[in-house]
């Protein structure tokens, strides 16, 4: 059918035309041909953790003044340029800079394992203290410990008893444990 067709003028191509079509469309929208390789996840993390204010770990990079050498914005200029200079990126290790007061930028990168980077860790970002989520554990005295307990046994749950005294219900729990010991029952959660 598709051999009539072309020979009588109403299809132009057997199909393999609209196959060239679409791979032509595909090479000239395709960028730099880096997206599905470790070294370009690499270099989004890298340029994330350094631009964005709303990453996680912003405050350690470009919260410090971190910088991303400005041609290596662009991730083709960036693989080759790490590439000539360290080397492909070898199995299990990560992007680490040599001075961690410094930027990324050529001379101050090098492929090194996670104990290596844990060891290169660097101070505070500036401008005062990281802010973290540290959840500060408010010791109780004696007596409060004591009420807790009878509050507990007396049918009370963790988070109520989390309410009253000034610690989390996961703390009341332990010290509920704690000082109650194995003699007594084990309460059972409250599902809601």
């Amino acid at each position: 059918m598709v051999g009539t067709n072309l020979v009588a003028g109403l299809s132009k191509s057997c199909g393999c035309l609209k196959n060239e079509i679409i791979a032509d469309r595909g090479r000239r929208n395709r960028k730099h041909g880096l997206s599905r390789t470790r070294i370009y996840a690499l270099w989004k993390q890298m340029v994330r953790r350094c631009t964005n204010p709303l990453a996680f770990d912003f405050h350690y990079y470009g919260g410090r003044g971190i910088k991303v050498h400005t041609p290596w914005m662009d991730p083709a200029t960036f693989v080759r340029d790490v590439e000539a200079e360290i080397g492909p990126c070898p199995s299990g290790m990560t992007l680490d800079r040599i001075d961690n007061a410094g930027d990324y930028a050529p001379g101050n990168v090098r492929w090194a394992s996670r104990a290596t980077q844990s060891a290169n860790r660097g101070g505070k970002p500036q401008g005062g203290s990281v802010q973290k989520r540290i959840r500060v554990r408010k010791k109780l005295t004696a007596e409060q410990v004591r009420q807790l307990v009878e509050f507990v046994q007396s049918g009370h749950s963790y988070a109520e008893a989390a309410e009253i005294f000034p610690v989390s219900g996961g703390h009341v729990s332990r010290v509920y444990r704690e000082t109650a010991g194995s003699a007594l029952p084990k309460r059972r959660r409250r599902v809601f």
